[in-house]
């Protein structure tokens, strides 16, 4: 059966699937209950089953018992726990038996099977030292059989399971709390109480709402363990449950109200959709859940394809998203900041590129349950630009940590010290982020002015207001991605070449050019290049994985900043070739008006600029003519229009004079910009 089931097959398929389970009515007869279920086991049979060969092969290597002999069902994992597994591959074989689509569907071995290894479970009651597990995940997954096999699960057994499935307790927030109370919400409809599943419904949708410390927040990126930018690990559970149950409620006594349907599907297309191309995104998105296999990329569109039923007035907008996803369609363009994740997303037709920053009202990677073990430079300034082919995908288990794409450092790993003035600001189609930098640790301390400008497809970094203790010699990542292909570095003596695999430290460097993407240097500078092949595995960042060794080709590009930084900085743009990059080089379409302490700022030959002024200050350029402001903030002019913002959202007034005339503007809290127009 396909796994997109087109409109008219609905009414059928559902009717099919009540008739199949009618025998696992929900205690008391509600039809409303009866309802949600029957659209739960559309949702569950609608998912990729596993091939006829894979369950077959789980069917013959159980064993009388009820158990996989491979699995450890004495093993205390807080991350990857063994009998979890059990659980999975019973879900696995239900999966394929219930669906009448599959080879394997109602087959009496596979029932068999599926039978003896949950009636183990039920026998043995197995618990982690990790409450997830015994809360959530082992609850589902449950949950999950019982609805799938319908009126075979029955009697002695049945009861067994849903104490299993009430081993939920409904608490937390975000994605914790929604896990559980679908939990409670089906565990209403399989025992026929209608209370607790209004009790649950209202759990789910009291936790659709924007601004609380855990969950949606106002710029639709999505928080989860403090403020932590987690919309592709939590938010996407969340997520997978809310819109979920918002599909199986529809059209009952339960529906989700407008509303709440209208911050799902902002959630859905202003936070999650400018966090992708195509269905690639970066670990900023996630934080640690980027130490996991396969989660670079994200695939929604079987979700979002159940969400256009929920919010039919935004059908249009959905499909484009999920054509985005298939590759169908144009990509994003435009320039967003997310004021309260730290987080940029500049899309562009041939690139998007990625920045996550960190401030003093963000919080940190976090390394728990033995993931991300490398990790501590994830969300300091790590950047990634992303074309239409996967340049980071799976790359994480032989990167070299130390090094990743956009970061500063100087060897030694110091603590990051996070600072208020970090933000960003735009006009939708360009704009800036800055973080104002600190590391130390130990009396060793290390301190610089990050600032990035996106503008046509020029992405401008700046590096400057060095302030270091002896003996630090910092370097910047410009990238660490696949290795596809010629490599040409280009020289100060307008000298170029291919350079070979191997490591090599080069001098007077004036631009790199890999795949179709040119960095180029604002001045001439030392780089360490390293091209071959990399190893390593998902053990060394993650304990809970294999410990097999895989291998990429990496390209990994430095810039060495020496003994003595001074300042200076990059530029990263799309080139097919790099023929363009040499006049580029030559004839640059941008200029560095100011990259110190006080004061960093570009203008582009539109004459759109962007500054920030790490304290009260004055620009001055024929141009531009002159800017002045009373306090510190950011600027973005074009087209006769200005706009401010304050990067550490306390708002407030600022004066300012430019071209001529004088302003006072209020600057609102949060980060967010105001514009002021040419009198």
């Amino acid at each position: 059966m396909s796994k997109v089931l087109q409109a008219w097959g609905w009414i059928f398929f559902v009717g099919l699937m009540a008739s199949s389970f009618s025998a696992a009515s929900p205690e008391g007869g509600n039809a409303g209950l009866e309802k949600i279920l029957e659209r739960y086991r559309v949702l569950l049979v609608e998912q990729e089953s596993p091939d006829g060969e894979t369950i077959r092969e789980r069917v013959e290597t159980l064993g009388g018992d009820g158990r996989w002999a491979d699995l450890d069902y004495d093993d205390q994992s807080r991350g990857n726990w063994h009998p979890y597994r059990h659980l999975e591959r019973v879900r696995e074989m239900a999966l394929g038996w219930a669906d009448p689509g599959h080879d394997l569907h109602r087959d009496s071995a596979v029932e068999a099977a599926i039978m003896d290894a949950l009636d183990h479970w039920v026998d043995r009651r197995y618990e982690a030292v990790n409450w997830w597990f015994n809360e959530i995940g082992a609850p589902r997954l449950v949950r999950d059989s019982v609805v799938l096999m319908g009126k075979t699960v029955a009697g002695d057994r049945r009861n067994g399971l849903l104490e299993i499935i009430n081993q939920h307790k409904v608490r937390g927030t975000g994605a914790n709390l929604v896990w559980t109370a679908e939990l409670a919400l089906h565990y209403g409809c399989l025992t026929g109480d209608d209370e607790l599943v209004e009790e649950s419904v209202n759990r789910i949708q009291n936790e659709i709402t924007v601004g609380a410390p855990e969950g949606i927040q106002e710029d639709w990126s999505f928080f989860q363990h403090g403020a932590r930018l987690q919309t592709f690990h939590y938010g996407r559970a969340y997520l997978e449950v809310v819109a979920a149950v918002g599909w199986q409620l529809r059209e009952t006594e339960w529906a989700v109200p407008d509303e709440k349907v209208v911050v799902l599907s902002n959630f859905i297309l202003k936070g999650m959709q400018w966090m992708l191309r195509g269905r690639d995104t970066v670990p900023g998105t996630m934080d640690r859940m980027a130490s996991r296999p396969g989660t670079l990329q994200v695939d929604l569109t079987p979700l979002l394809r159940f969400w256009r039923d929920v919010d039919p007035e935004r059908k249009e907008a959905i499909d484009t998203f999920i054509a985005r996803q298939e590759g169908s369609v144009e990509p994003l363009s435009g320039f967003r900041h997310f004021p309260k994740a730290d987080f940029t997303a500049y899309h562009r037709p041939e690139f998007s590129f990625f920045l996550k920053t960190v401030s003093d009202r963000t919080h940190l990677t976090e390394s728990i349950n033995e993931e991300n073990l490398l990790g501590g430079d994830l969300n300091t300034g790590d950047h990634y630009l992303l074309t239409d082919e996967s340049s980071y995908h799976n790359l994480p288990p032989v990167w070299d940590w130390d090094r990743l794409p956009g970061v500063v450092r100087a060897g030694e790993f110091l603590e990051i010290n996070r600072k208020p003035f970090v933000g960003g600001l735009g006009d939708g189609r360009g704009g800036l982020a800055v973080m104002d930098m600190q590391r130390e640790t130990d009396g060793r301390s290390l301190a610089v002015r990050r600032f990035w400008a996106f503008h046509e497809d020029w992405v401008l970094g700046l590096v400057g207001g060095w302030k270091k203790t002896e003996n630090q010699f910092p370097y910047t990542c410009l990238d660490q991605r696949r290795w596809r292909g010629k490599v040409v570095a280009g020289f100060e003596d307008g000298e170029s070449r291919v350079i070979e695999e191997g490591g090599h430290d080069l001098e007077g460097v004036r631009y790199l050019w890999h795949d179709g993407v040119a960095y180029l240097l604002l001045q001439p500078e030392a780089v360490h290049l390293r091209l071959g092949e990399a190893s390593g595995s998902w053990y060394r960042i993650n304990r809970n994985r294999s410990e097999e060794r895989v291998s990429e080709k990496l390209f990994l590009a430095v810039l060495e900043h020496g003994s003595e930084p001074r300042p200076g900085g990059f530029v990263i743009a799309p080139a097919e070739t790099p023929d363009p990059v040499r006049a580029w080089v030559r004839e640059e379409d941008w200029s560095v008006l100011r990259n110190d302490e006080k004061v960093q700022a570009v203008l582009f030959g539109d004459n759109t600029g962007m500054a920030a002024f790490y304290e009260p200050g004055s620009l001055q350029q024929d141009r531009l003519g002159r800017l002045t402001v009373d306090r510190p903030c950011l600027a973005f002019w074009n087209e006769g229009q200005l706009r401010l913002a304050d990067p550490t959202h306390e708002g407030g007034a600022v004066q300012v004079s430019w071209r001529g005339s004088e302003y006072t503007i209020t600057l609102p809290p949060g980060g967010n910009g105001v514009a002021v127009k040419e009198r």
